[in-house]
């Protein structure tokens, strides 16, 4: 009979740290979320002339006097391009891994609730 409590324990604790995991999970998501659209936003400003959001490169087009040649803004652009395809998969990724921890979740609680019913189900029986 110790063993229950035990076990319960156990699944409750599972339960808990993917909780935990799924919240750190979200928190990354949404961090990853808004650098992509960031990227984008970014990208827009490149292409109308805007580098207020890169100080340094900022800083030196306004001191040359020729501002941004076009050879650089189109490194920029493919810069930001690539940098977009290639944070994209993780942001797919993390949403994949959310949904396991969903899924383990959902798991874990009917764990728990069979666990009890067969706990509630064995003392009845050893009452008798």
């Amino acid at each position: 009979m110790e063993e229950k409590p035990l076990e319960n324990g156990r699944v409750a604790y599972l339960s808990d740290i993917l909780d935990q995991l799924n919240k750190l999970n979200l928190k990354l998501q949404d961090n990853i979320q808004a650098f992509i659209l960031k990227l984008q936003n970014w990208l827009l400003k490149v292409n109308l002339g805007n580098l207020a959001m890169f100080e340094h490169l900022s800083t030196e087009t306004e001191e040359s006097e020729t501002g941004i040649v076009d050879n650089l803004r189109e490194e920029i652009n493919n810069h930001l391009r690539n940098l977009d395809s290639e944070i994209q998969p993780a942001s797919d990724l993390l949403q994949a891994v959310r949904e396991l921890f969903l899924w383990q979740r959902r798991i874990i609680w009917i764990s728990i609730v069979v666990l009890k019913d067969r706990l509630k189900e064995l003392v009845v029986h050893e009452k008798r």
